[in-house]
């Protein structure tokens, strides 16, 4: 009996300590939170995400930690839009040119050397400089079918490929994108930042 007494009496303890504690806990993990979107607003995105991951470790089940997951969720998803912007500006340069050529002569360019016969100004070269680095990009020539663009950024896993003349996007994961130039294409030429391909 004596046992199970001083038993209730330390759970109770606890009890009233935890409910003394806890506000403590969501008023500092609040602060926390509100400098890290502060950090966010005005320097952007790692040094945010540094705070945020602090706050949900330090101050997990709170109401800071789960606004610094939707923080984080916040980061990737702009990371994610700018990363698709600049592939998309990429493509439509590329497509730009390539359409170009369409109106000039009636017909897509079906590989390198109609690009580089003397008749078009924009030729591989020209198509070459505009790919920035750390992008290497693809690009596949056919008679056959549209071409198809795959920007890689050298840091990233994601690829918008373009896969019409209109610049339709499709997207997948670097792994895939390498597969379908292995399985498909074979390499002709590579200049600068832009590998040159043709269907096998």
């Amino acid at each position: 009996m004596n046992k199970w007494f001083w038993g209730v009496i330390v759970f109770i303890v606890c009890v009233v300590v935890g409910l003394l504690l806890y506000p403590d806990q969501e008023e500092r993990a609040q602060s926390a939170y509100e400098r890290a979107f502060a950090v966010e607003r005005d320097a952007g995105g790692d040094q945010a995400l540094t705070l945020y991951d602090q706050v949900i470790v330090e101050y997990p089940a709170t109401q800071g930690a789960a606004l610094s997951e939707e923080g984080r969720l916040r980061i990737f998803a702009a990371r994610e839009k700018q990363l698709q912007k600049e592939m998309r500006d990429q493509i439509a340069r590329l497509l730009l040119t390539l359409n170009g050529y369409q109106s000039m002569f009636g017909q897509m360019p079906s590989s390198i050397s109609d690009l580089d016969n003397g008749d078009y100004f924009f030729d591989s070269d020209y198509l070459s400089e505009m790919i920035p680095k750390p992008y290497t990009t693809y690009l596949a020539l056919s008679a056959d079918a549209p071409p198809r663009i795959w920007p890689l950024h050298a840091e990233k896993d994601t690829v918008y490929a373009s896969i019409d003349p209109k610049g339709s996007l499709l997207k997948m994961n670097k792994a895939e994108a390498l597969q379908q130039i292995e399985a498909g294409y074979t390499e002709v030429a590579k200049k600068g930042q832009m590998v040159f391909l043709q269907q096998k």
